[in-house]
Parts: structure tokens; sequence; C-alpha cells
């Protein structure tokens, strides 16, 4: 920005030059206004071409921001914490869950409470299993989300010494209390694991992952199951769909991104249904295997499911998505990456996808590559005055002012180990949140929870 003023000022545009130095204490509008006034249009050819290079920075400047950790937390100093999902109840709560290793090296099953917009932070629920023996245990691997009535789950897996993981969701009635373990459920195979859960308007709540089979012919199933609360406050539980081949959760096939848990995988929209990020399999051209891009929807309560978007920005590379999440105008949005061939290397781009239509049809609203090379957006969120979010890979985020607005990344990665996000949410009060993990220098790993600063 510096050398860029001051080449303009030895080309005789001061204008220009105080415009780019002021750059960040100037609103756009008003950055924008003289760029692209007659008067400034009369500068010379040089100085125009000048304003044109330089309005992409200016752009990406205006938008730029930062994230600010707020809590970094271990259950017992020195040991891995898993940060899984955020979410927020009717009453402006905060609740974040995932799970953290004891001394002895169990695993917990933990959410943490905020009441003052993530100021401070206090346990809610500690899970754990006395059976358990080391690197075993329960992990609330899906994350936490809360209904209108403020009824609370949390979802995930208890690892046993069997080396099978069962499926479980745990309900909290006063505001993270109290808890208790309202489903439990396996194939009968060692996979039972939770990746994401979310409530619908009337209450239900839906949790989906991935179970396996026993026996010689073992088979991976994508799972959704659903928990219906009658007038008493009595659960049922039944599993809605159980597919395999055709759908899948992971991310899986495209080059080194980790596989992500938590909140934002599936999403519920309070008229067109359920809506489930994952990918398939499908064979390419050539007869190879290929992931496809995917996004799974039931429109009635989990009767029936169709798969609604199929996506591959090159037909015979990967594609897969990784997160879903609505707008306060009923906007549907899914969010992962796909590869395409160039030069002789795979590239794996950051991918946004949008329906306006209730999942009828999709269209890709944020293509990006970075200069660093691949990248993968994996969560999304919107904050009600329509702003939109994105985190991924590299720990960038990017922003689409307004939900018109282009897209533009507002956020990098910044000096220090590497933040991996897991879960994105808005507070209507408090501004935007992210929640993570990052290896400290001993290869511990730190839960994070983190708050947007414009």
């Amino acid at each position: 920005m510096v050398s860029a003023a001051r080449s303009a000022e030895k080309r005789g545009g001061k204008a220009l030059g105080s415009m780019l130095r002021a750059v960040r204490q100037t609103p756009l509008t008003a950055m924008l206004s003289p760029v692209l006034s007659p008067d400034t249009m009369k500068h010379t050819f040089v100085q125009r071409s000048l304003i044109a290079a330089a309005l992409p920075l200016l752009i990406q400047t205006a938008f730029s921001a930062s994230w600010q950790n707020i809590d970094d937390y271990q259950l017992v100093l020195g040991k891995n914490a898993f940060a899984r999902g955020l979410a927020q109840d009717p009453l402006g709560n905060l609740f974040a869950a995932g799970a953290g290793v004891d001394s002895a090296g169990t695993y917990h099953g933990l959410v943490m409470k905020s009441s003052n917009h993530g100021d401070t932070w206090a346990a809610a629920d500690d899970f754990a299993n006395p059976t358990t023996t080391i690197n075993l245990g329960p992990d609330h691997g899906a994350g936490i989300c809360a209904d209108s009535a403020g009824r609370l789950y949390a979802a995930g897996s208890d690892f046993l010494a069997s080396n099978q993981k069962n499926w479980y969701v745990r309900r909290s009635l006063d505001g993270g209390a109290t808890w208790a373990t309202v489903d439990s459920f396996t194939l009968g195979g060692t996979e039972a694991y939770p990746r994401s859960l979310e409530t619908d308007l009337a209450g239900n709540v839906y949790v989906t992952g991935t179970a396996s089979t026993s026996g010689t012919s073992l088979t991976n199933f994508a799972i959704v199951r659903k928990g219906i609360t009658d007038a008493a406050g009595v659960m049922t539980w039944r599993t809605v769909d159980q597919v395999s081949g055709t759908f899948r959760l992971d991310i899986t096939g495209l080059g080194n991104l980790p596989l992500i848990y938590g909140n934002g995988l599936l999403t519920c929209h309070p008229s067109a249904g359920v809506f489930i990020a994952g990918r398939r399999i499908v064979v390419d051209k050539t007869g190879s295997y290929v992931n496809q891009w995917a996004v799974r929807r039931s429109v009635d309560g989990g009767l029936t499911w169709a798969n609604v978007d199929a996506y591959q920005l090159d037909p015979s590379q990967d594609a897969t998505a990784v997160g879903m999440g609505r707008d306060s105008f009923g906007n549907l949005y899914a969010v992962g990456a796909a590869e395409i061939r160039s030069k002789g290397k795979n590239l794996t781009h950051w991918i946004v996808r949008k329906s306006s239509n209730g999942g009828a049809t999709w269209t890709t609203v944020d293509d990006y590559l970075p200069a660093s090379g691949n990248s993968a957006a994996y969560r999304f969120a919107a904050d009600p005055a329509g702003n939109l979010f994105v985190t991924g890979a590299g720990d960038i985020t990017r922003k689409s002012a307004g939900g018109v607005g282009p897209w533009a990344t507002i956020a990098t990665a910044p000096p220090g180990p590497a933040f991996y996000p897991s879960s994105l949410m808005s507070d209507a009060a408090a501004g935007v949140f992210s929640m993570g993990y990052y290896n400290d220098a001993a290869g511990s790993r730190h839960w994070i929870i983190r708050k947007l600063i414009p």
C-alpha cells in the first residue's frame, strides 16, 4: 500500500496517493466514489491504470478483520482437547462441545457454557465412561445444538476397549445444568460415529453420521437418526436414512485435507426440509472412481431422501461438500472443495454453492484458489444483517457483504500454530464466533474459541 501510494505521488497523482494511504480509515463506498467519478477519470492513462490495479486491494483492505482467541482450553494442561461445535439457546447463552483427555489419558465428552457472550466459560457437562482405559472414552464429536424450547443436545461416540465406537446423544432440559443420555446406537460393527446434528422448528433433532455392520462383509453406512419428544418429554428415536456408497459424509479423497467433525454438516430449513452435505462415488469417462459433491434432502421429516445437488469442477477429479447453512432470507448454502487438473497437478478450490429456491437448483457463488495453493471451505454462518461468512483450510475467512456483495478474504492465518476450524456461528448481540483447535510446540492439541474482530 505504501509503495503504491509513493509511486502515485511520483507521477503527480497526489490525490490518489492520499486516498491509498487513508484507505483503512475510509468506508468502501467513500473510497469507490472518487475512483469512479468523472473528475477522477480525467487522470492520465497511467494514473487510471494505477487505480484499476489498486481496486482489488482497496476492497480487500476495506473488509479486513482478525480473529481473537477468547478461550484456550485443555481439561488437563498438556493433554489433548478437541473442539467440535458451537450453539446458542433462545436466552442467548453460548455452548461449546468437544472432548478433553484427563491425566490418566482417558477421554471425556465436554460441554462448556458462557452466559456473557463468550467473555467467560464454565463446565456444563463432563461425560466420562468409568470403564474406559487410556486413549478411550466419549467424545462429543458431532457438536451441540439447541431447539426453540431451549433443550440442548450433544452427540458423539464412546470409544470402547473392544475397539468399538458407540453412537450416543445427550440432552439437557435445564440450560446445561444436568444431562442424560437419550440415544445409544450401533449397527453391530466397530464404527458408529455421529458427525453433526441440528433441530427443526418442531423441536425434532436430526443426527447424521456413519456406522458399520459386523462380520467379514463389513459395510459402512451414512446414517440419519431422528429424535422426537412427546408432550411428556419422552424421546423416541429411529433411523430415517441409511445408505451405503451412494452418499458419504467425509472429505476423504481430496489431497491432504483433514476430516472435519462438528456442527455444520447438516441444516434444517423452516420450509424446504433437512439438508446434509457430503459426496458420492461416481465413475468418470475413463472408468475411474471419483468423488462427486452431493447435497441430500428430505422434505417429509426424514421419510424419504434424495440427492439434490451433484457438482464437480472437473468431471475427472474429486469434489465434496463438507458444510451446510442458511441465511435469514431462506437461501441455502453448501461449502466444500473441488479439484481441477492444471499443468500436470491437481489444484483444490474453495467452493461455495447457493440455492435460492429451497434446494431445487444450485449455483456456484464463490470459487476461490488462494495464491498459497490448495484450500477448502469448511463452515458457513450468516449474521442478522445478511452478511455471510465462510471459514476453511489455511485458516482463511471469506465474507459476502449483505449476501449480495462479492466474496472477499477478510482474515488469513496469523503467525503461530495452524488453526483448524470445526464450527462457525453468529451471535446477534456479539458477532461471529469460530471454534477449532491448534497444536502447540509440544504437539498438544488445544480447544480454541475465537471471535471475529472487524
